[in-house]
């Protein structure tokens, strides 16, 4: 399994992510909250959600670092 690790520079934690909670540091064994969320097309969202928002990014301005990037992936979180 590869997963990755964060450090959190104000609170000098690690954040395991496949665990979701710190697992050294001040903060170890405190739990993150998970958000609801949908890897899908746009139009696959937009059919779902007709009255989304959505912010557009610039991915033009990404230059070399898009390869491999589709601009149908959307990224759907519901925040309620």
């Amino acid at each position: 399994m590869n997963a990755m690790t964060w450090y959190d520079h104000e609170t000098r934690s690690i954040w395991s992510q496949p665990w979701g909670r710190a697992i050294i540091g001040p903060l170890k064994g405190v739990q993150l909250n998970l958000l609801p969320s949908q890897l899908t097309t746009w139009v696959s969202w937009k059919q779902e959600h007709p009255e989304t928002l959505a912010l557009v990014n610039d991915v033009d301005r990404l230059g070399s670092r898009r390869q491999g990037f589709s601009r149908d992936f959307v990224i759907g979180v519901i925040l309620s």
